[in-house]
């Protein structure tokens, strides 16, 4: 994750939010787990991640299972707005910090069971400059 941050700091683009899905083959998901929205009605299955969406092939857990007996959590952040007084280059290279910070220490693929933690992607929501001046 970091060389993409890097990537879209270089871009002049900046992070101002987003949340950690587990996205996975639907063929690795065991006959106990979600493997498509309907499972998100079915309470054993509800109880090991939400599904958020799904393909033919693939489904991506928006709310997700953090342990054995622990309640389901949803990882997200936001970046604080823009100050007036920061420049543009000044608050895309601080969204960036915000965002390594964020991973480093919420640890999300930790958090998650050990099966799903190389399961781990990060939904950005990006802004470019452009943006910024409408406001």
């Amino acid at each position: 994750m970091p060389n993409a941050v890097r990537a879209l700091e270089t871009a002049g683009l900046a992070i101002v939010g987003g949340e950690a899905w587990v996205v996975r083959h639907k063929s690795e998901c065991a006959p106990n787990e979600p493997s498509a929205k309907q499972d998100n009605l079915n309470p054993e299955k509800r109880a090991l991640g939400l599904v958020l969406d799904e393909t033919s092939e693939w489904v991506i857990y928006g709310v997700l299972p953090t342990g054995q007996g622990e309640p389901l959590s949803s990882f997200t952040w936001d970046v604080k707005p823009k100050a007036i007084d920061e420049t543009w280059d000044m608050f895309v290279a601080r969204s960036a910090a915000e965002i390594l910070d964020w991973i480093e220490t919420t640890n999300v693929e930790d958090r998650v069971p050990p099966h799903l933690s190389r399961s781990v992607f990060y939904n950005v929501v990006i802004e470019p400059r452009s943006a910024a001046t409408l406001v």
